[in-house]
């Protein structure tokens, strides 16, 4: 089974050692990571690159730095037939999922990739299952640093997706 590396919310100016430990020690079996976005400086998509992951990433809110501004704020992506929906996401979190979803003009994925809380989350609402993966470097209102792995089956059956949630 596929499996795809998911972070979001480094907060980074670079990619420190413990991030790159991190990746290396839980996403070493994978090719692509999604980052759901505040990054804040292209170095660290650079230096995660550079150790050989594809990374796949949307804008921040906090990603002002200019070398960001060619991400998209919203990605769909298909992996093997399973939707992804890829946007970091705004505002108070109580109906972030909502908001995130609605960023989709009705293109609805069946996985919805999502960060700015920093709280890891996998939860199904309105018939999409929701993933945020944490912040593997700032805990912020979370009670641990996280990051996600995602299993994507190669038939691409949506029931058989399992999200894993790495605490650090």
């Amino acid at each position: 089974m596929p499996v795809i590396g998911v972070i979001s919310d480094t907060h980074l100016d670079a990619a420190t050692p413990d991030l790159m430990d991190a990746l290396s020690a839980h996403l070493s079996d994978v090719t692509t990571i999604l980052h759901a976005g505040d990054v804040t400086h292209p170095v660290v998509l650079d230096e995660i690159e550079a150790h050989g992951w594809r990374v796949l990433a949307v804008q921040g809110n906090m990603d002002l730095h200019p070398g960001l501004a060619s991400l998209p704020q919203i990605r769909l992506l298909d992996f093997g037939g399973v939707r992804v929906g890829l946007c970091h996401g705004w505002g108070r979190s109580g109906d972030i999922r909502t908001r995130v979803l609605g960023r989709f003009n009705g293109d609805r994925p069946g996985i919805m990739v999502y960060g700015h809380t920093h709280q890891a989350d996998d939860r199904v609402e309105a018939g999409v299952r929701f993933l945020n993966p944490g912040s593997p470097t700032d805990r912020r209102f979370a009670p641990f640093c996280s990051l996600g792995r995602l299993y994507i089956p190669s038939d691409g059956d949506l029931n058989q997706v399992r999200f894993e949630i790495v605490r650090l």
